[in-house]
């Protein structure tokens, strides 16, 4: 996501805490080659779906530098610690 290239992914569970289809990826039916394939298709077929997945991946893809989660982590440990 941070690389600059739109994501075609399957349909997975823990991803739809993270990202949204259609805004961040694009997201096929699992075991499903069609979809797959046509989901690939709309991002490369469609240059404004295309630069807005980039766009917003790029912008989420932020929430989750290490640099933040790891400081997350160290406040949540000084807080444990300190009970």
């Amino acid at each position: 996501m941070v690389h600059g290239v739109p994501v075609v992914t399957t349909r997975q569970p823990e991803l739809l805490e993270i990202v949204t289809p259609g805004e961040h990826v694009m997201m096929a039916k699992g075991k499903n080659a069609k979809s797959l394939y046509q989901e690939i298709s709309k991002v490369l077929t469609d240059s404004k779906l295309s630069s807005k997945l980039i766009k917003n991946s790029k912008i989420r893809a932020e929430d989750f530098e290490m640099k933040d989660i790891v400081k997350q982590h160290l406040d949540q440990y000084i807080i444990s610690i300190n009970k």
